[in-house]
């Protein structure tokens, strides 16, 4: 496990289960799917009470996968994938509650990991995000869960082609007055060059990675194709009864459920504070409002 505590990041490697990485990717595409559906169809409703002449041919519903990720193939930037968030900040658990699950354990583990450490600020942000409270003067128990101490998950998932990357950069905040932006990220697919201040890190998939990202200089380097291999069963010959095997690679990417070969699932999460009286805060009007594709999170946080 890389740990460098001092950086405000930890890594760990393989923390999602092959089952894992493949619902989570699977729950983060349909959900895409479903709201990307739902939205165009509003939109070209709407079209047509206004103008039912006018052909708007971003209306038309497609599953093909060459039309909706054919772009990725030689794009240096990501996709914001739709995650159904009805405002800034709202709750993930609505949409993507296996992401907030998954979330929870890796903030969890990062929790323990910073209180190892001696870091007791990092390990109490830590804990807060895993949907516990932290240990205060006098209080002995630990695990109290989140119906006590609620913790809203936000967060965005963005998927990599092969040839994108990321510039560094630190996160400005999402709240006013805030000093430190903690996120949990997961990658499914690709390996992933991620840097983290002086360092490259390698994120293969399953691995997880917690940071504050506002003291964090980060972005990606690059992607890296990876080949699984399966071991499988060729039929026994009746004769013999003797089973033979074969080994079968496959692309991660694809292996994982991802819809182009050579990409890269990131899917990131950190708290969540809508605001309710808007739908919509300032800060998402002015960054979330971008068209895909858009050049990683950068655009999303950077200062």
């Amino acid at each position: 496990m890389s740990s460098f505590v001092r950086n405000r990041y930890v890594h760990f490697p393989a923390l999602l289960s092959d089952q894992e990485q493949s619902d989570l990717a699977k729950s983060v595409l349909n959900c895409h799917q479903r709201h990307s559906h739902e939205a165009k169809e509003l939109s070209c409703n709407q079209q047509s009470y206004h103008n039912s002449s006018i052909f708007d041919p971003n209306c038309p519903l497609s599953d093909s996968s060459e039309l909706q990720w054919g772009h990725l193939k030689h794009s240096k930037a990501s996709m914001k994938l739709n995650l159904g968030l009805r405002e800034c900040g709202g709750d993930l658990n609505e949409t993507l509650p296996l992401s907030v699950k998954l979330s929870r354990r890796a903030f969890l583990k990062s929790a323990k990991y910073f209180e190892s450490q001696g870091e007791s600020n990092s390990a109490n942000s830590s804990y807060i995000l895993a949907g516990e409270t932290p240990i205060v003067k006098g209080n002995k128990q630990r695990g109290i869960r989140a119906k006590n101490l609620p913790t809203k998950l936000t967060g965005l998932s963005l998927l990599y082609g092969p040839n994108a990357v990321m510039s560094p950069h630190y996160d400005s905040s999402t709240q006013p007055g805030q000093r430190e932006e903690w996120l949990v990220m997961f990658t499914v697919g690709s390996d992933v060059l991620f840097r983290c201040n002086e360092d490259i890190l390698t994120l293969s998939s399953g691995d997880a990675l917690v940071m504050d990202s506002m003291s964090v200089l980060h972005g990606v380097e690059g992607i890296r194709e990876r080949e699984i291999s399966n071991c499988k069963e060729i039929d026994s010959s009746s004769e013999t009864k003797k089973a033979e095997y074969y080994i079968e690679k496959t692309d991660s990417a694809l292996y994982y459920g991802l819809p182009l070969k050579g990409s890269r699932l990131g899917v990131l999460l950190w708290h969540g504070k809508a605001d309710p009286n808007k739908n919509r805060t300032s800060f998402c009007d002015e960054k979330d409002d971008l068209d895909f594709p858009i050049d990683g999170f950068s655009n999303l946080f950077a200062s």
